[in-house]
């Protein structure tokens, strides 16, 4: 049976240094999905982000959550 939706709805393309690839490539495997990063590319971004935000002073920190409101309404307009 076909799914109906995909977990990963946006798709995400840039380039990389090679060592980086191969980097997330061993994460990859090294987390049993076979060599394939997309997943452990998701899991690095998302701490990234994640540490990120958390270090943001409050007034960046507003600021981010104010350009994140746009941003996420701009989705809802397309």
């Amino acid at each position: 049976m076909p799914k109906l939706h995909k977990d990963f709805p946006a798709q995400l393309s840039l380039g990389v240094p090679l060592e980086m690839r191969q980097n997330l490539q061993a994460i990859g495997y090294l987390l049993g999905s076979g060599g394939e990063y997309a997943g452990a590319c998701r899991n690095v971004l998302n701490a990234g982000i994640k540490r990120f935000v958390e270090g943001l002073d409050d007034s960046k920190r507003a600021e981010f959550e104010a350009i994140l409101s746009n941003i996420k309404a701009r989705e809802v307009l397309k």
